[in-house]
């Protein structure tokens, strides 16, 4: 379905894209859920017959007992969009909640999600997934997620004045040592290596305000909207942003990846895509595969201070 949240005009409409040789569904395109897709592209790799597989480094196997990792996805942001669509703040409620007895339904007692077996009763009978296991955040904790940062798990509720909300998983549940940063799903297309000329300083497009650490966004824009040499533009990589946001990263030299609602974005690997030098300004990011590649050598850090 159309997504409220971008244009109705036939320029913003979701084009699904064929994906050959597999037995699942097409992922949306709309590239407010795309960004978080990296679930359905492992979850993909692994159903893939091996014999198919091309550049992979995940094995499939069947019996439990060789298993290194029980993998198990959620799909958490598809769920999630799902439920929201009914009305903000419906799935927070237990009481005549459907989705809290999906959710409680997939822990087994006794058992950790490390240790879970994926129901596959799901996919047979067409029923829901859960909303992101909100509501069992604290049975899921001792697993290693997969995510993209930890910005919504360390976020603070608004209303809680002594920071020990219990609606977000607390900072002793999430750790570097146990669960894995995987990248946000780019959106823009891969450039070639060029030798074009790149005219603009510095080049920006995403919301201005924004809450929490991205209020440091607001201010750069404030800084920097009149300067020459660069662009600060509003709007999302859309159908009519997306063509606005290759132009715009393809003719600049450097790509301003502030905070905002989260420490990242897939802004950043828009960016790295388009060969624009990423200034990251954001305190708490953490990044996908540090341990395995320096982000220094193509990109520029900015404290927020």
């Amino acid at each position: 379905m159309p997504d409220a949240r971008i244009s109705s005009d036939p320029d913003h409409q979701i084009r699904p894209r064929p994906i050959k040789n597999q037995k699942f569904p097409d992922y949306p395109e709309n590239p407010l859920i795309k960004q978080y897709s990296a679930e359905y592209w492992i979850t993909g790799d692994l159903m893939t017959p091996e014999k198919l597989k091309s550049r992979s480094f995940a094995k499939r196997v069947f019996d439990f007992n060789e298993a290194d990792v029980v993998f198990v996805p959620f799909f958490a942001t598809l769920s999630a969009e799902m439920e929201l669509a009914k009305g903000k703040g419906s799935f927070r409620r237990k009481e005549g909640n459907e989705d809290y007895q999906r959710q409680k339904w997939w822990i087994f007692p006794g058992f950790v999600v490390r240790f879970a077996i994926l129901r596959y009763e799901l996919f047979e009978s067409g029923l829901r997934y859960p909303v992101a296991m909100w509501h069992v955040r604290a049975e899921i904790a001792p697993a290693i997620l997969l995510v993209v940062d930890f910005g919504g798990w360390y976020r603070l509720d608004s209303k809680s004045w002594n920071g020990s909300s219990l609606d977000m998983i607390r900072h002793t549940q999430v750790s570097l040592l146990k669960d894995v940063i995987v990248p946000y799903t780019h959106l823009l297309p891969r450039l070639q290596l060029s030798e074009k000329k790149r005219n603009t300083l510095l080049y920006f497009k995403g919301a201005k305000h924004r809450h929490r650490g991205g209020i440091v966004r607001e201010n750069l824009w404030d800084l920097l909207v009149n300067e020459p040499g660069v662009i600060m533009e509003e709007g999302f990589p859309n159908a009519t942003g997306r063509e606005q946001s290759i132009r715009g990263m393809r003719t600049s030299e450097f790509c301003l990846h502030p905070a905002g609602d989260t420490p990242t974005s897939c802004r950043l690997f828009d960016a790295i895509q388009s060969l624009c030098i990423p200034v990251i300004v954001s305190d708490n990011i953490e990044l996908p595969f540090e341990g395995m590649m320096d982000y220094t050598e193509f990109s520029v850090f900015v404290a927020a201070k």
